[in-house]
């Protein structure tokens, strides 16, 4: 039992790295994206707008930026992936979680 038990271990190790990989990658992101200049903030916002090339994350991360509250009431996929990665950062305590937040939470007015 005590070599499947390490094996679980391992897993759940592994998924939780790959987790904390991915909120970090995302916070940096925001970063980048939250210091670009507005046209181009849109122009990303768009490329993540179509068919072929939808991410609601990125879409989100971009309202954040620019602080739309019409675009953020209006694409509900990037709403509500928005709204859920706030509850994954809010115990975070970098600069870049804080900004994110900050950003949220005045949309959310």
């Amino acid at each position: 039992m005590g070599f499947f038990d390490s094996l679980v271990s391992a897993g759940k190790s592994a998924v939780k790295a790959a987790g904390d990989a991915a909120l970090t990658q995302t916070l940096e992101q925001w970063e980048k994206v939250n210091r670009a200049p507005s046209e181009r903030v849109r122009d990303y916002y768009d490329r993540n707008n179509q068919q072929e090339r939808n991410s609601p994350l990125k879409r989100a991360l971009a309202i954040a930026a620019l602080q739309d509250r019409n675009l953020f009431l209006k694409d509900q996929e990037a709403k509500r992936s928005l709204l859920r990665f706030r509850e994954k950062i809010t115990l975070e305590n970098s600069e870049k979680a804080k900004s994110l937040i900050r950003a949220i939470d005045n949309l959310e007015r």
